[in-house]
């Protein structure tokens, strides 16, 4: 039912009838990455295809025997002191950890877009990102694989084309193929910037407060003038939580851990802004490519499951609907 519920909405924008979707990327887009030699190639995958991995890389004794939120903080009050110097305050030290983590994720990309092989493996998302269906990705990761695979752009100092206002309105208007513009959003920061990067229990508490403030101020314009506001937030959106807010979603490659307060925190005031009877059939659908049993732990009337028996199929139909055209 969600499949055909998604094709008919695909159908729709390719006849301007409907907004464009929002996708929102996780660590598992990485986990195309399905045919890997042993060596650099495999450990740079590795890194990039789930948090477990990344944090392996940052101390793979605490990643094994504590809580995932936990691992980071661990990290940075255990920084080697004779390295980092015994009166370097805690924040000094988690942005030395947090360059050198950057400097990890940039090498990991570079090894796989060194490869072919390896390039020619990400080409499901490829064509959905080239699909002339997706106005806006929201990524949860550090890296910039998506942008690369978009754009075809290295992303140095130079043509990184970015808005640095602040977390939230942070965001990549880029250019593909036949023209088409996608903006790149990374509400955890990107790994062009360690000071943004939103790692541990510390951080994410300042990106709440931040999120909370952010929705305010929506609110507040969207009682001033509820059909300029609207225009405005599908042409040219202030922020990515707008785009959580008012966009139809489609996660790719995120299992929505327990562990991600942002999006959860996200997922709720999109949520309570359609809490009204009256304001629940006004709102975006959102959808999650994945496999059955995957999204039992999410309310149903949150998200709908795309779902196939592995995930190879998953992709397989999702680059089927996104090219589905009106009869």
């Amino acid at each position: 039912m969600s499949w055909n519920k998604f094709e008919e909405y695909i159908k729709s924008i390719h006849a301007n009838q409907a907004p464009k979707i929002c996708l929102v990327i996780g660590a598992g887009i990485h986990r195309l990455l399905n045919k890997l030699p042993n060596g650099t190639s495999y450990e740079a995958a590795v890194r990039l295809s789930s948090w477990n991995g990344l944090m392996d890389n940052v101390n793979s004794e605490f990643s094994k025997k504590y809580p995932l939120p936990l691992v980071w903080e661990l990290s940075v009050q255990d920084a080697d002191e004779l390295e980092m110097g015994d009166s370097l305050p805690t924040h000094k030290k988690e942005n030395k950890l947090l360059q050198a983590l950057c400097q990890e994720i940039e090498s990991s990309e570079d090894i796989i877009f060194a490869n072919q092989n390896l390039f020619k493996q990400y080409s499901p998302l490829i064509r959905v990102l080239n699909s002339g269906c997706v106005s806006d990705v929201i990524s949860l990761n550090f890296d910039l694989i998506a942008e690369r695979l978009f754009s075809n752009a290295p992303f140095t100092d130079a043509n990184q084309n970015t808005i640095l206002v602040s977390r939230m309105s942070a965001n990549r208007i880029l250019v593909g193929e036949n023209n088409h513009s996608i903006r790149f959003w990374h509400p955890h920061g990107d790994r062009t910037n360690n000071e943004q990067l939103i790692l541990g229990p510390w951080r994410y508490g300042q990106v709440l407060v931040e999120m909370n403030e952010t929705r305010n101020t929506i609110k507040q314009d969207e009682k001033m003038d509820y059909d300029l506001f609207k225009q405005r937030v599908f042409a040219s959106p202030n922020n990515w939580l707008e785009l959580m807010m008012f966009r139809p979603l489609v996660f790719l490659g995120t299992g929505l851990d327990q562990a991600d307060l942002t999006m959860w925190h996200a997922l709720l005031i999109r949520q309570r802004n359609y809490a009204k009877a009256e304001h629940k059939s006004k709102k975006p659908k959102a959808w999650r490519l994945g496999i059955p049993g995957e999204l039992d732990h999410v309310p149903s009337d949150w998200i709908l499951s795309l779902e196939a028996a592995d995930y190879p199929n998953a992709w397989a139909f999702l680059e089927a609907a996104v090219g589905i055209q009106p009869a």
